[in-house]
C-alpha cells in the first residue's frame, strides 16, 4: 500500500493553537477538569471521498506498567483495534495501525488509551493508502505497506494483532535463522546464543535497533571479540520520527532501524556462538544508562553445501 499524493497528514500533540487540522479530522483534547487516572485522546474522522486505508502511526514514550490501547466507535458498531501500541520496552518508541476502509468508512471516532495519566504521544501522522504489490523475492510478494523513503512495514505489524513468530527461511545455500524476534532492552550487555554445525564461507546480520542516537553507532562482538560496526540505516529526512534539534540537543529520530553488518568466517565457531551489540570502543560518549533496544536479529549464512539452520539458544 502506499500513501495518496495530498492525503496526509502530520500534526504534535497537543496540538499548537496556530495549527489547523484538516476537515476530515477533529481533534478532541482531553478535558482538564474531568479527573482520571487514564488519559485519552479522541480523534472524530470523516473518510474523504475516493480514499483507502487509514495508516495512523503513533509516536510516543513507553510509560512503565503502562498501555497504549486503540479502539473504533463507529455509527453503529465499536471494536478493539489494538490491545496495546507497546513493545514492552519503556523508552521512545512509534507503531503503525492501518485501519481498514471496511470499518472507517461511515466515520467515526478513533480513542487512544492509556494506563497512566499521561499518554505520552508527542506526534501522530495519517495517512490515506491504496493497495498496491512489493516484490520480495522473484517468485514471491506481500501484503505491506510503503512508508516514507521506500520503507516497508508487514502487515503483521500493523494490523493490531499479536505478530504471528517468524520462521527460518532458506533460499538456495542462504538460510536466515531467527535469533532473537521479540524486542527486549539490551544496553546492560544482553548476549545472544547460537549453536552452529559447521562455519559457513559467508555470514551476515541484520537486525533492528531502537535509541541509538545518529550521531553514534553500535559495535557487533561474536564470542568476546569487537567484530565490526552495525551499518545502520539513516530514514528518509521526511520521515516525521525526527525531532527537531533543541538548544542542548542534536536532532532526535523515534523508530526502529535496521542494521546490517558483513560477520567474517574467523569469527565464527562450531558449536555454541555469542553474539553481542554494544556501543564503539572507546567511545567517550558510551553510557549503559542510555536506552537501547532491539529486535528482529537475524543470522544469515550462506553454506557450500546444503544449508544446516544455526540453533537459538536462550541464556539463562
Amino acid at each position: 500500500m502506499v500513501a495518496n499524493a495530498g492525503e496526509s497528514y502530520v500534526h504534535n500533540l497537543p496540538l499548537p493553537a496556530h495549527v489547523t487540522a484538516p476537515e476530515w479530522l477533529q481533534i478532541r483534547e482531553p478535558d482538564p477538569a474531568v479527573a482520571s487516572t487514564f488519559a485519552s485522546w479522541e480523534f472524530g474522522i470523516k473518510a474523504p471521498e475516493n480514499t483507502g486505508d487509514l495508516a495512523v502511526t503513533f509516536y510516543f514514550t513507553e510509560k512503565e506498567g503502562g498501555f497504549l490501547k486503540l479502539y473504533w466507535q463507529g455509527a453503529t458498531e465499536a471494536e478493539t483495534l489494538c490491545d496495546n501500541l507497546y513493545d514492552g520496552v519503556v523508552m521512545p518508541n512509534q507503531k503503525t495501525i492501518l485501519i481498514p476502509k471496511s470499518v472507517i468508512h461511515s466515520g467515526g471516532t478513533l480513542t487512544v488509551l492509556s494506563g497512566t495519566s499521561d499518554t505520552g504521544i508527542q506526534r501522530v501522522e495519517w495517512n490515506w493508502v491504496t493497495p498496491t504489490t512489493i516484490a520480495v523475492v522473484d517468485t514471491a510478494t506481500t501484503p505491506a505497506l510503503l512508508r516514507a523513503g521506500n520503507q516497508p512495514l508487514r502487515a503483521e505489524e500493523i494490523s493490531g494483532n499479536e505478530p504471528v513468530p517468524t520462521s527460518d527461511r532458506i533460499h538456495g545455500n542462504a538460510v536466515s535463522a531467527v535469533i532473537q524476534e521479540e524486542p527486549v532492552r539490551i544496553e546492560q550487555g544482553v548476549e545472544f546464543l547460537a549453536s552452529l554445525e559447521a562455519v559457513p564461507p559467508l555470514a551476515r546480520i541484520e537486525v533492528q535497533l531502537l535509541g541509538v542516537p545518529l550521531n553514534r553507532n553500535i559495535a557487533v562482538w561474536i564470542n568476546g571479540v569487537p567484530v565490526n560496526q552495525l551499518s545502520l540505516d539513516v530514514p528518509d529526512l521526511s520521515d516525521p520520527g525526527y525531532l527537531p534539534p533543541t538548544e542542548t540537543s542534536a536532532p532526535v529520530y523515534i523508530g526502529w532501524r535496521k542494521g546490517t553488518v558483513f560477520v567474517p568466517a574467523s569469527a565464527l565457531r562450531e558449536g555454541e556462538n555469542l553474539f553481542r551489540f554494544a556501543w564503539i570502543e572507546n567511545d567517550p560518549t558510551a553510557s549503559v544508562t542510555t536506552p537501547l533496544a532491539l529486535k528482529n536479529f537475524f543470522l544469515q549464512l550462506n553454506f557450500d553445501a546444503a544449508p544446516t539452520v544455526p540453533t537459538a539458544t536462550n541464556l539463562p
